[in-house]
């Protein structure tokens, strides 16, 4: 999914529809800059990027979701 067109859909749309997100992607729906996305990342108990890239992370949706309810952001 490119990043226009996940900025047309609502948090509950990307959320329910389990979207694989880029780091870019995933600053914008967190609404987080990448320099604090970076500190999340070093925190115990942030999802683990998928595939197997480590230059290019992604992450699903359900676990951030699961993240966030079980973190203080």
């Amino acid at each position: 999914m490119k990043s226009n067109e996940l900025t047309q859909l609502s948090p509950n749309q990307i959320i329910s529809e389990n979207i694989i997100l880029s780091i870019n992607q995933l600053t914008k729906v967190l609404n987080v800059s990448r320099t604090t996305l970076e500190k999340y990342r070093k925190q115990e108990g942030f999802p683990k990027p998928v595939g197997g890239q480590s230059n290019r992370p992604k992450w699903i949706t359900e676990e951030i979701v699961k993240w966030i309810k079980s973190s203080r952001v």
